[in-house]
């Protein structure tokens, strides 16, 4: 369940300041909320709470308040079980890893999806020029926009899932999730490249 602050941002259609709470929300645009005068939500959490995530739940990215935190961090940024467990309350520990390798399993399709994206943009548009470094995330600087978009919010979803994995694997009472062999095959499948 959403807060006060979170509701009323869903409903925010104009850029203007609205009081709530006794704390002013502006909407600055489409994808980017202040709220006193810090940002709020960054693009990718904005989208997130609107619905248009790929983890298909706002609650990963819902900032939250953690005692001795001057931040709100969101489940994504801390990974971390106690904060996962708080809002994931109605998970079991076995529904926790359950979730933490589904979440793997999303991850490693995107890797895939990634890998089969940037195959298919170096065979249409061309490898890096010799002696020139390769971008991260998008490679080659000269492909068009609409490529490097697509490049990006894959590997962004890969990091959402693979972060969601991780917090979902600490909730269960485990420590490291990379000591997993399995969960570490899992979502990191031969042959990707990211």
């Amino acid at each position: 369940m959403a807060g006060p602050v979170e509701q009323i941002l869903r409903r925010m259609k104009d850029g203007g300041t609205q009081d709530v709470l006794g704390r002013k929300v502006r909407k600055v645009n489409r994808n980017l909320y202040m709220i006193d005068g810090e940002a709020f939500l960054s693009t990718r959490s904005a989208a997130a709470l609107f619905g248009e995530s790929a983890l298909g739940e706002g609650r990963y990215y819902e900032p939250q308040r953690v005692p001795k935190w001057s931040g709100r961090p969101s489940v994504l940024k801390v990974r971390g079980g106690p904060l996962t467990r708080r809002v994931f309350h109605e998970l079991s520990k076995e529904q926790h890893l359950e979730k933490a390798y589904e979440m793997a399993r999303k991850a490693a399709e995107q890797r895939n999806a990634y890998r089969r994206a940037l195959d298919g943009a170096v065979s249409r548009y061309g490898d890096i020029p010799r002696g020139t470094q390769p971008i991260s995330g998008i490679y080659n600087q000269a492909f068009p926009e609409k490529v490097k978009v697509r490049l990006r919010n894959i590997l962004g979803d890969v990091n959402d899932f693979t972060d969601a994995s991780v917090a979902h694997y600490e909730a269960s009472g485990k420590r490291t999730p990379w000591r997993d062999s399995l969960l570490r095959a899992i979502a990191i499948p031969e042959g990707s490249y990211y």
